[in-house]
């Protein structure tokens, strides 16, 4: 009975708005963190008493490895390192899902190259059961503009090595999406002017998609057998330039890998410390969403999947001018005011408990929040199916 009412609600929606993307039944789980579920490139290498416990062995090691790299990814070291391992029936009930890319096999050894793929909401599940808090979403891209600093002045080189050691390596984060300055044409130009002060950051950001821009600067007028790097977001006065000092006896190339690489991991910590969610505290706002069409919904869902404190929401009813929702989010609600405003979109709370939620410029149609849609008045009301 529970299932065909699901189900019913499900259709009524369908048929109002068929282009509607629902995800998970009615629980739209926010972020695009998948790809931070799946590890590639595990390598393993099992003897045991036959071929097929020494490919057991392996399988269950490539697990372990993998979940070690995810748990990496989402928590921080300090949350985590207390965290007891899952056992085998728990980490059997993680994963999702196991490829092999290569293999070898003799009578009592297995060799092989496998990529691990987790059931994100077992694996969270598992976090929020031992109390340990976790990013729920990636961040959103971010402008690296390396230069390169010379008596004070700093120049944009697409052809220097540490640009190219960008280059390679902006793929590195799954946790931070790396956006490089084009090497030719007008968003070239555009940096260019930005570093003469004939160009502003919005219009970097504008240009590039992204909401932070970053100066990964390099000085090689240093004592011999160092350079010294630093990384500044442009446009924050209140975040503090990060500067460090790689050794170049390895040779310059690793000491710009190694620049990246430690300028890299300080993003994502950063983004961690700040977007980490306790959902063991976690609270629920109902919300109304005014809209025109469902063009409006959706940009509103779309700003509401890349933020990351925000755990799930659950579409409660729909009608041609609104739509009422419950949010699920793991911070306080001053931090949920927040995050909405820098997704350019406003939250405000509305009378009878109900808020309301629209895009910043955007004209708010509902005087009286608590106005949600009722039988009387909603087309497709599903409270009352």
């Amino acid at each position: 009975m529970f299932l065909s009412r699901l189900l019913l609600k499900v259709s009524l929606v369908v048929m109002a708005f068929t282009s509607f993307p629902f995800g998970h039944s009615l629980a739209l789980e926010t972020g695009s963190d998948e790809p931070l579920y799946t590890v590639s490139g595990i390598k393993v290498d099992k003897t045991a008493s036959s071929a097929a416990i020494a490919r057991e062995r392996a399988m269950l090691d490539a697990e372990q490895k993998a979940y070690g790299t995810v748990l990496g990814r989402i928590s921080l070291p300090t949350d985590s390192e207390g965290l007891n391992a899952p056992t085998t029936d728990e980490l059997a009930n993680m994963v999702d899902g196991i490829s092999i890319s290569g293999e070898k096999t003799s009578s009592v050894r297995y060799i092989g190259t496998l990529t691990v793929s987790f059931k994100s909401k077992t694996v969270k599940r598992f976090l929020e059961t031992n109390g340990v808090p976790y990013i729920n979403a990636i961040s959103a891209p971010v402008l690296i503009i390396p230069t390169v600093n010379d008596n004070s002045i700093s120049s944009f080189d697409t052809d220097h090595p540490s640009f190219i050691m960008w280059r390679n390596h902006k793929d590195d984060s799954l946790i931070i999406p790396i956006v490089l300055p084009e090497s030719e044409g007008d968003l070239k130009d555009l940096v260019t002017n930005f570093f003469k002060g004939e160009a502003n950051i919005s219009a970097l950001k504008e240009a590039y998609g992204v909401e932070k821009v970053y100066i990964a600067g390099i000085s090689e007028n240093t004592p011999a057998g160092n350079m010294t790097f630093y990384l500044s977001e442009e446009g924050s006065e209140t975040v503090q330039p990060f500067k460090f000092t790689v050794s170049t006896d390895v040779g310059k190339a690793k000491a710009y890998k190694a620049a990246v690489d430690t300028i890299i991991s300080k993003l994502e910590n950063d983004f961690k410390q700040g977007n980490v969610v306790e959902f063991s505290s976690a609270s629920s706002i109902t919300a109304v969403v005014p809209i025109d069409s469902i063009a409006d919904w959706l940009k509103v869902q779309k700003k509401l999947s890349g933020i990351a404190i925000i755990d799930h929401y659950e579409l409660q009813a729909m009608r041609s001018d609104k739509v009422q929702i419950i949010i699920y989010f793991g911070r306080g609600i001053n931090r949920l005011i927040s995050e909405m405003a820098a997704a350019k979109l406003i939250l405000e709370e509305g009378s009878g408990g109900i808020w309301v939620l629209y895009e910043k410029g955007s004209k708010k149609i509902i005087s009286d929040a608590s106005d949600k849609p009722t039988p009387e008045v909603s087309v497709y009301n599903l409270d009352a199916i």
